[in-house]
């Protein structure tokens, strides 16, 4: 694992440690099992709860951001746009280590694949 990749995870579950208990809840098993795979030391019930504050804290600002410029009278419609991104946001918090774990076990294999597609050819040619 590359440095950048390694602050990137160290990043990742130190915003997920000291955000994620504010709306902790309810892990899938598809991200227990990503969690127990890439060998973090995390409760995945805080990747979601992490998820849930950025959501919110998105949405929070963007809503005020509507609040403020319907307060002065300038145009909202911006802002409005960028609301699914808190919803992106949650998503990728709970989705990233899904993914990683699926890039890891990939990696993993190797050539793997190559050598056992090989191997039936020069099986299937002369048994």
């Amino acid at each position: 694992m590359g440095s950048d990749a390694l602050k990137l995870k160290n990043s990742f579950l130190w915003l997920c440690r000291k955000t994620g208990s504010y709306f902790s809840s309810k892990s899938s098993p598809e991200l227990k099992d990503a969690i127990e795979f890439l060998k973090w030391d995390i409760n995945p019930e805080l990747i979601i709860g992490a998820g849930k504050f950025f959501m919110f804290f998105i949405g929070f600002l963007i809503l005020t951001g509507v609040g403020i410029s319907v307060y002065f009278r300038l145009d909202a419609t911006i802002l409005l746009v960028l609301f699914p991104f808190s919803i992106v946001s949650f998503y990728g918090f709970t989705e990233w280590p899904k993914i990683r774990a699926q890039e890891m076990a990939v990696d993993s294999l190797g050539q793997s694949p190559q050598i056992i597609s090989s191997m039936a050819v020069t099986l299937k040619q002369s048994p």
